[in-house]
């Protein structure tokens, strides 16, 4: 008690007034006052206010390109878009973009092992229609139906129950998907169509647009005005793109176009130009190396040793591409303009006056042959020649002028004079064609006599009579040339009996 009693003295002993404390406060206030002011950093000005930091442009979206490797290939820079595909052909095209299972124990009589193509055939020929028991039949072009059969295995697409009872079920079904155009009727498939059918399967767009404005000729006979020629682009250019419902935008690709000039196979050649497009303007045409005849607006030219009917008259176009001129050729003349002649301007009015006469705007090259073979049968017969030697077998061309004019001026003859006379009208319409001289045994005697006639060669190589005085006989004789007569038939078919010298 006493310790805390002394306490309490003690405070009250040292204790402030009230008027001391608050003098004492305040002086403290103020003492810290100064202590921060000098403690703060200087202020500085007021300034304009800076522009905020730039900031990073947005990153823009990564593209992602799909990848088309080319699935078709042509040769020698030609793709014969018009060839049939074939049923080796459809099974590598189908391989390529579908795949197929494994070969284990697949084998065909007509693909062997060793074969180039035996792997991819025997991978894919379960969705191929059987056509023969353990044989593919790869070098046969293919039907279309058995294409739309194999694509849908291969695809995985179900014939849907209502097409089940069509005549032909896949073709039907690939019109409904829109795989093939309905125009397209042949029984068979082009190589050219097949890109079409094969990308719309796949779900391949050409980027039209693209090669609309590029243009690229990478193949000599695919010019950009063929049907196909973009779904032919498509199939055999390896390229990048963006893909997008029906269409793709192709990522730039690099086209390794054709150097001008000219490109000859199998007896057709294509010309190229120097600025890269194709010359297609049908008809003769000029170019560094001579004149060419050019078929069609393909731009196909004729290479094939042969002579052919131009609206200004018969030219023969060389396995080179250009046509004859100023040159002789097995009894053919040729002027100066590449324009066959008989090398006699006596029978040529004459000729030319048959043609004038028979020959009609509209009419084919065979048509034209027939009526001229019938302006000739209908010549009075007379039959004033002797018979030829056997050395004879053809008649040299002057001895066929003179029995030709003989006929053309007095309107009379007998076969020599016939044959002759047709010789040079078949000649001047594009034909191949040789006066045979030999024996014909028929209805006019018991046994041959000494005859003439003409024979034809044809584009496919085979030999057809032509026989005017024949049919001039039949006339006279109340036979009926419906069912016997002599014009473009063969030795085989033929009712008379004929022995060549």
């Amino acid at each position: 008690m006493l310790a805390a009693g002394i306490t309490v003295l003690l405070l009250l002993l040292f204790a402030k007034s009230p008027q001391e404390q608050i003098a004492e406060a305040a002086t403290e206030a103020e003492t810290q006052t100064e202590a921060a002011t000098e403690a703060a950093p200087a202020t500085e000005p007021p300034t304009e206010t800076e522009p905020p930091a730039e900031t990073e442009p947005p990153t823009e979206p990564v593209i992602v390109y799909t990848s088309h490797a080319a699935y078709m290939h042509g040769y020698q820079s030609f793709f014969s878009p018009e060839r049939p595909l074939t049923r080796a052909e459809a099974a590598v095209l189908i391989y390529r973009l579908f795949g197929g299972s494994e070969e284990a124990g697949v084998w065909f009589y007509d693909v062997p092992e060793d074969s180039a193509v035996y792997h991819e055939i025997a991978c894919v020929s379960e969705y191929f229609p059987v056509i023969g028991q353990n044989s593919f039949f790869p070098d046969e072009p293919i039907l279309r139906e058995d294409l739309f059969a194999a694509l849908c295995g291969a695809t995985g697409c179900e014939l849907p129950d209502e097409l089940a009872y069509e005549s032909l079920p896949y073709t039907a079904f690939a019109l409904q998907n829109g795989w093939y155009d309905a125009d397209e009727t042949s029984e068979y498939v082009s190589r050219g169509e097949a890109t079409h059918i094969f990308n719309c399967a796949s779900g391949r767009f050409p980027d039209r647009e693209l090669l609309s404005r590029e243009s690229p000729v990478i193949f000599i006979d695919v010019p950009v005005s063929y049907l196909y020629y973009a779904d032919v682009m498509e199939a055999a250019v390896s390229h990048e793109c963006l893909e997008d419902e029906e269409r793709e935008q192709w990522n730039d690709p690099a086209f390794e176009t054709l150097e001008s000039g000219l490109y000859l196979q199998n007896g057709s050649a294509y010309y190229l130009r120097e600025d890269g497009t194709l010359l297609t303007e049908p008809g003769l045409q000029e170019i560094p190396s001579g004149t060419v005849l050019v078929a069609d607006e393909s731009g196909r030219i004729y290479a094939d040793d042969h002579l052919h009917l131009t609206p200004d008259g018969v030219v023969f176009c060389r396995s080179s591409g250009t046509i004859l001129k100023r040159a002789h050729r097995s009894g053919y003349t040729f002027d100066e303009n590449g324009f066959y002649n008989s090398g006699d301007d006596e029978l040529d009015s004459y000729v030319n006056a048959v043609y004038e006469e028979c020959l009609t705007d509209g009419m084919t090259q065979e048509e034209m042959l027939r009526a001229c073979f019938d302006y000739v049968r209908d010549f009075s017969y007379l039959g004033r020649n002797r018979p030829l030697d056997y050395s004879v077998k053809t008649m040299s061309v002057d001895l066929a002028k003179g029995f030709a004019v003989k006929l053309f001026e007095t309107g009379k003859g007998d076969c020599y004079n016939f044959a002759a006379a047709f010789l040079f009208l078949a000649r001047g319409l594009g034909y191949e064609a040789e006066a045979i001289v030999g024996y014909c045994g028929y209805r006019w005697s018991e046994g041959p006599i000494a005859h003439g006639w003409v024979e034809i060669m044809t584009d496919d190589g085979s030999v057809c009579i032509c026989d005017p005085q024949l049919e001039n006989f039949n006339i006279r004789a109340g036979i009926s040339n419906e069912y016997y007569g002599a014009f473009m038939t063969t030795y085989a078919r033929s009712y008379a009996s004929y022995y060549p010298n």
